[in-house]
């Protein structure tokens, strides 16, 4: 099967508030919660793929002054994200719901475990609210929902599923469609990109740069572009085109 530019772009490229990790368990969290009939959470319970579990168990929570922890965010996702932004489901938090997250969590009210023999990625969340359950499951891609169910009953045609095989396993045939080309044919792809392409990929190179500078200024995370920038600096290794690129 054949693929346009389109399609490369709209599976391969989204934007996220964050580390993806713990936003995908934000967002099973917000959507589960979004479909109890009270929307009001007692408790929740998350299941996570080993990779998912590893990459999110000590990244940043944006929009938390530094909070870590897979609980943390599904507290957060639960009591104040809004499901419909996908990856940038905590954008709307503020310091009320920090709060709330943070008492939730302390309360033992949010479980996560770890499925050690689960291949690829992986996120179920259970949201419980009275008698009422809602369980969310995401697969392949970090905002692909597969599986809304409310009391053990499936929620057909919610706004949140996947749409389909082009958002879900198309990722993993297009990525070995992808394997098969020669660089020649990938070049190819330019002479297809119209205008809104263009647009994505321009807004695309401006956020990451100001993700980068920031980090090169202030040092975020692991700060290993900072580092390599110092050593520069120092002239222990040698400012080239590859390092400018390394750094960013």
């Amino acid at each position: 099967m054949a693929y346009t530019v389109k399609d490369i772009l709209k599976i391969q490229v989204a934007p996220a508030l964050g580390c993806t990790e713990p936003a995908a368990v934000a967002l099973a969290a917000a959507a589960a919660a979004s479909v109890l009939p009270s929307r009001e959470v007692d408790s929740v319970e998350v299941w996570l793929d080993p990779n998912v579990y590893k990459n999110g168990l000590a990244a940043a929570i944006p929009g938390t002054a530094g909070l870590t922890g897979l609980d943390r965010a599904a507290a957060l996702g639960a009591l104040g994200g809004d499901p419909r932004l996908r990856l940038e489901v905590l954008e709307p938090i503020d310091d009320q719901a920090v709060a709330r997250a943070m008492e939730f969590v302390k309360a033992g009210r949010v479980e996560v475990h770890l499925l050690e023999d689960k291949q690829g990625l992986y996120v179920c969340c259970r949201a419980k609210s009275g008698p009422d359950l809602a369980e969310v499951v995401i697969e392949t891609m970090h905002d692909r929902i597969v599986s809304i169910r409310l009391n053990n009953e499936p929620v057909t045609g919610h706004p949140l599923l996947a749409g389909g095989e082009a958002d879900g396993n198309g990722r993993s045939d297009l990525e070995a469609w992808l394997r098969t080309l020669p660089v020649s044919r990938l070049l190819e792809f330019i002479d297809d990109l119209d205008e809104e392409d263009l647009a994505f990929l321009e807004e695309g190179v401006q956020v990451n740069l100001r993700l980068a500078e920031y980090g090169l200024k202030y040092g975020p995370g692991l700060g290993v572009g900072r580092t390599l920038e110092r050593l520069a600096r120092q002239r222990l290794i040698q400012r080239d085109m590859m390092l400018a690129a390394r750094m960013l």
